[in-house]
C-alpha cells in the first residue's frame, strides 16, 4: 500500500480509513451495503431474481426501486408511497429526483396517457457505427411495435433462470 496521490509529507506513511474513500474498487460495495441496509429498515426486500431490485408491498400497494452503482429508479401503484419514500431517501442522502429520460442507456419516452416507451436508439446506432453497418437497411423489430404486456396467465416455471 502507498500514499494516495497528493499526499507529501514525506514519511512514506499510511493511513487507516473509517471508511470508504470515492475512487477506491469497493467503494460501490460499501455504498450498497449501506443503502441495502437503509432499504431494509424501512421494510424492502431485495428480489431473488435480481439483487439490484427492492420490493416493499404494504396494504396491497408496491414499491420498487431498482440501483445500478448510485443511480436508481423508483417507481409505485401509488403516487403518495414514492413520494413518502422520497422524502424518507432526502432524510439521509443528497440526491436528485425528475422524470427519468436515460437510464443505463435505456431511452425513456412518458406519454399523455401514464404510458412509457423505453428503446436503446443511440446505442444501436453507436453499435452499428461501430461495426460499419450503420448503411445497412433495416429489418423488423423481434417485438410487435406498441405491443402492450399483459400479465402472464400461466403458472410461473420452477426452471430457474436469469
Amino acid at each position: 500500500m502507498k500514499q494516495p496521490e497528493g499526499f507529501k509529507d514525506g514519511s512514506g506513511r499510511v493511513c487507516k480509513l473509517k471508511r470508504s474513500l470515492y475512487g477506491l474498487k469497493q467503494t460501490t460495495r460499501c455504498w450498497n451495503k449501506c443503502f441495502a441496509q437503509f432499504l431494509t429498515d424501512l421494510g424492502f426486500k431485495a428480489s431473488e431474481a435480481d439483487p439490484c431490485l427492492y420490493i416493499r408491498e404494504r396494504k396491497g400497494r408496491k414499491l420498487l426501486i431498482v440501483l445500478y452503482i448510485d443511480d436508481g429508479l423508483i417507481t409505485a401503484t401509488n403516487q403518495q408511497d414514492s413520494e413518502m419514500f422520497i422524502k424518507e431517501l432526502k432524510t439521509k442522502f443528497k440526491i436528485s429526483v425528475g422524470k427519468v429520460s436515460c437510464f443505463l442507456r435505456l431511452e425513456i419516452e412518458h406519454h399523455k396517457d401514464n404510458s412509457i416507451t423505453i428503446n436503446q436508439k443511440r446505442i444501436c446506432q453507436k453499435i452499428l457505427k461501430c461495426f460499419g453497418f450503420e448503411e445497412c437497411k433495416p429489418v423488423a423489430t423481434p417485438m410487435l411495435k406498441d405491443c402492450r404486456l399483459q400479465k402472464s396467465e400461466t403458472k410461473n416455471s420452477d426452471v430457474p433462470y436469469r
